[in-house]
């Protein structure tokens, strides 16, 4: 699905683009596709790769083309892993501005009630890149507050009883944090070389990039004490589990030792009455 967004202040939807106009393409169709490739001009090669939901964060220039991948967070209909990451693409050229994700993410939507509805000036395409930056950073942090929601549920349930299935809650909240701080530390990669781009550079808004440095860099701190947290905490169950089992072993040794203790004294009667009996 795209939609056409336009304005300076806010956004206005436009049923067909328009120059400096925001097409905004999310789950694309074939129609989609065929749009911004043959219509647009747009790498296929590019499309292609966001696809992909591995692509790292990166920027090339290509043709007059400024190509983004930006990795967002992404709340999984997967029950394996609760929170993952997925690229968002950024198409950049002159009038023309461009973001596909192929998947329905929360941030997007909500970008863009937040624009209307504080109605922000967007002053050029880069401030368009830079807020989308911003937004990917604060949804980080809106999820990362919920994994330690559900990190601090699952210790609650381990220390009543140490069952399989809050130890394997928290192995996959684990794996939302390598999603999570691998993905940051790419756009921090991806902010680096956007600001690198000298030509690009006199439409950069300052105070918004300080911004999206502050909270990125908040993002990244976050996900790695979680991140530890969650490691010493793995830590401290296996090493419970590890004292449960030996004083389990110890008990059951003891009580064996117990049975043992009539065994071998019916066994050594049993060898008298034999030698009794040979006499």
């Amino acid at each position: 699905m795209r939609t056409f967004l336009m304005g300076k202040v806010g956004f206005v939807e436009k049923k067909v683009w328009e120059p400096n106009c925001w097409i905004n393409v999310v789950s694309p169709t074939q129609d989609d596709l065929r749009y911004l490739i043959d219509e647009m001009g747009i790498p296929e090669a590019f499309i292609d790769d966001v696809e992909d939901v591995d692509e790292r964060s990166r920027l090339e220039v290509e043709d007059g083309w400024t190509l983004m991948i930006l990795r967002i967070p992404f709340k999984s209909v997967d029950t394996s892993i609760p929170f993952i990451t997925v690229p968002l693409g950024i198409i950049v050229k002159e009038d023309m501005f461009v973001t596909v994700c192929y998947y329905e993410t929360e941030m997007i939507p909500d970008f863009i009630n937040y624009v209307i509805r504080k109605n922000l000036e967007i002053a050029n395409n880069w401030d368009l890149v830079f807020r989308l930056f911003l937004s990917a950073s604060v949804w980080y942090l809106k999820y990362l507050k919920q994994i330690n929601a559900q990190m601090h549920m699952a210790e609650v349930e381990l220390e009543r009883s140490i069952r399989n299935e809050e130890l394997q809650r928290l192995l996959k909240i684990e794996k939302s944090l390598v999603f999570f701080i691998t993905s940051l530390r790419g756009n921090d990669n991806l902010l680096i070389k956007m600001k690198t781009l000298k030509v690009q550079r006199q439409f950069f808004d300052e105070d918004l990039v300080e911004d999206v440095e502050i909270e990125l860099r908040q993002a990244q701190d976050s996900a790695r004490i979680y991140s530890d947290i969650l490691s010493g905490t793995m830590d401290a169950y296996a090493s419970v589990i590890s004292n449960n089992l030996n004083i389990v072993m110890k008990v059951l040794a003891a009580v064996t030792i117990i049975l043992t203790i009539p065994s071998i004294i019916c066994l050594l009667y049993t060898s008298d009455a034999a030698d009794e009996a040979r006499s």
